[in-house]
């Protein structure tokens, strides 16, 4: 290896990948993204901004239709 490089930089300071048996703790940045992400998705489902997966699906074919 080059004398310049230092090892402990080529090393990823986190996991791309998690697997079941694995231990992981979020940071506190990451937890709170993802409360925010729930608060978000149940503020849409009490105010009724979720729609069935036949709409979802009839809106991308729609929206691929114009785009493609």
């Amino acid at each position: 290896m080059h004398p310049e490089i230092d090892p402990a930089d080529l090393e990823p300071t986190k996991p791309d990948h998690v697997y079941p048996d694995q231990d992981y703790e979020m940071t506190p940045e990451e937890m709170a993204e993802l409360d925010a992400d729930i608060a978000a998705a149940d503020e849409d489902i009490r105010m009724g901004r979720v729609f069935p997966l036949e709409e979802a699906l009839a809106e991308a074919r729609r929206t691929y239709r114009i785009a493609g």
